[in-house]
């Protein structure tokens, strides 16, 4: 079936919301999607009824598990909404609908009958009481009968404490209280109706999500002596504040509500650092999950982590770990950890646009095992230069496979070849240099279309102006842009880019190549002249000159030509 689409409405005096669906391969037209199944909220119950006539009763909690749809609500009109709501007033029979319109007043508009938002507003609407029967009578005396403020906390017995604070909602215009209290054993949340003002019991995972502010939030470590948070004080301080005598109150929540964060803080920081990132983004939410359990691994595999780069959004780093073609790639765990890092690590260092995907990560399955295995520091450096390669090379093959016969660079590319994706860690810095100066042959080859007549016409005119030779060298001019390209790939420096081609098509300077004569096509020396100065000379790789009958011939072809010399052109 395609993703479904659940959609509000008001059937004889029932609220109702129908999930729809599309049959596969069908083609979706106006009202051909299928109702599956139905939500029909009654005066003080949900009642979940499938297309077969099937009905079970079910909670605002348990309808978390219907995650993957589309919410009609958002495509309906504003004359509908409008409608919806005026029916829900007139129609709907519902418990404590005083509640809910009253609810919806402050609620925001464009959202109150989305199905997610509209559970919000059942549960803060509906009969609550019950939900203390399990709550010990102590706390349930305290959270009734005295008024906090917020930010703050108060040990009200030897083994009490509570914390209080306020949370911003994404739906209601007015900011929700909230308290956690600790006894010796158990936490407990708990969230005020803005509506009816009852107390509510709060879910850990939403109190973390939409509470950022809480892992700022320093409070006094002796407060928690005797408490369930006792034992969580001593990492929370050695993470945050060595020495001190304050804690981070979310880290320490994060620790008593989380096993998988505690046993993180006993392994490695990084880890500990990365479980609690996971959980304030609500991402780790199973209170009952062990870290094994979490990462897809075996508590003996966790100390593996130690040695790689452990990427920053933990959960995409758990979904490799468990992918079956992550698997089926590196079986190998630890070589599995240092692939998903690297994986991962890929698609945050580029960008989108540059992003490393998965299949390239399997065909470079043999390389990045190599990689694993090298020293922390070289490997570290390594891995950026293969990253930077696979980059280029996907831009390479794409131009590769576009090219036709007639194409500038059609010779180079040819002798160029695959750029296979896998090669020995020894290997990859000498791939990435001569891909990058494939690329930069690439980048230019606009510049060799565009001006490559335009320095062809200046050689005609103005060679016997600018060439000179003597018995053993030689001073002669670019026939085309595809020369100058040609030179500085050879020498490696910078005269093909940075802006030469099109200042020697301008007329603003003059490339000139000094050779050999033994050797006339091989590049030797790269000179360029402006209004009458040789301004610039050199070598491979922007070397200065070391032979002195070099010097001498261009301060001979210098005076010869009446130029003056600005450039160093010798260097012992």
């Amino acid at each position: 079936m395609n993703t479904p689409t659940v959609v509000p409405a008001i059937i004889e005096n029932k609220l109702v919301f129908r999930v729809l669906s599309l049959p596969e391969n069908e083609v979706k037209e106006k009202n051909t999607e299928k109702e599956v199944s139905r939500l029909v909220f009654l005066d003080n119950a949900i009642i979940k009824e499938d297309a077969d006539g099937n009905r079970a009763f079910t909670t605002p909690m348990m309808l978390t598990e219907l995650k993957n749809y589309n919410d009609g609500y958002d495509t309906m009109c504003a004359w509908e909404k409008v409608e919806l709501l005026q029916e829900f007033a007139e129609k709907a029979e519902i418990a404590n609908k005083k509640y809910f319109l009253m609810a919806m007043d402050i609620a925001d508009r464009s959202k109150m009958f989305r199905l997610a938002e509209f559970l919000k507003i059942y549960r803060i609407a509906a009969p609550q009481l019950r939900e203390l029967n399990d709550i010990p009578r102590r706390i349930v005396r305290e959270l009734i009968g005295r008024k906090m403020a917020p930010d703050k906390a108060v040990r009200i017995e030897k083994d009490l404490v509570v914390v209080t604070g306020q949370r911003k909602s994404d739906l209601f215009a007015v900011p929700l209280q909230i308290r956690a209290y600790f006894d010796g054993s158990r936490s407990f949340f708990f969230i005020q109706s803005p509506i009816t003002g009852a107390w509510l019991l709060d879910k850990e995972q939403d109190y973390f999500q939409t509470c950022r502010d809480l892992d700022e939030r320093c409070i006094d470590k002796d407060l928690f002596e005797n408490t369930c948070m006792e034992r969580f004080v001593p990492s929370t301080i050695e993470y945050k504040f060595s020495g001190g005598n304050k804690i981070n109150f979310g880290e320490m929540l994060a620790q008593s509500i989380f096993l998988s964060a505690e046993q993180a803080a006993k392994v490695d920081y990084e880890l500990y650092k990365r479980v609690l990132d996971s959980i304030y983004e609500g991402e780790v939410k199973d209170t009952k999950m062990t870290l094994p359990e979490l990462l897809g691994i075996t508590g003996r595999q966790v100390k593996f982590l130690k040695e790689i780069t452990l990427p920053l959004d933990l959960m995409k780093f758990v979904q490799c770990m468990k992918d079956p073609d992550f698997k089926q790639y590196f079986p190998d765990v630890k070589k599995r950890m240092f692939a998903a890092s690297f994986y991962l690590e890929g698609r945050n260092y580029w960008g989108m646009a540059h992003n490393i995907t998965r299949e390239e990560v399997f065909q470079a399955a043999g390389t990045i095992n190599s990689l694993e295995k090298i020293e922390a520091e070289k490997r570290e450096h390594l891995c950026s230069e293969y990253y930077d390669y696979i980059r280029m090379r996907r831009r390479y093959l794409a131009y590769r496979d576009a090219m036709k016969d007639d194409d500038p660079l059609y010779q180079e590319v040819m002798a160029f070849g695959d750029a296979p994706i896998n090669t020995k860690p020894s290997a990859i810095k000498d791939k990435h240099d001569k891909i990058g100066r494939m690329i930069d042959l690439i980048g230019c080859v606009s510049q060799i279309e565009k001006y490559d007549a335009r320095i062809s016409s200046i050689r005609e005119k103005e060679s016997s102006d600018w060439e000179y030779r003597t018995e053993k060298y030689s001073v002669i001019m670019p026939e085309n842009a595809r020369d100058i390209i040609n030179e500085g790939r050879q020498l490696n420096h910078c005269v093909g880019r940075a802006g030469y081609i099109e200042k020697m098509a301008a007329g603003n300077c003059r490339i000139l190549f000094l050779r050999n004569n033994q050797d006339i096509h091989k590049p030797l020396i790269t000179m360029e002249e402006v209004n009458g100065t040789i301004r610039q000379c050199y070598g491979y790789g922007d070397s200065i000159n070391k032979d002195p009958e070099i010097r001498d011939f261009i301060k001979e072809y210098a005076e010869h030509k009446e130029l003056s010399i600005q450039a160093l052109i010798y260097k012992e």
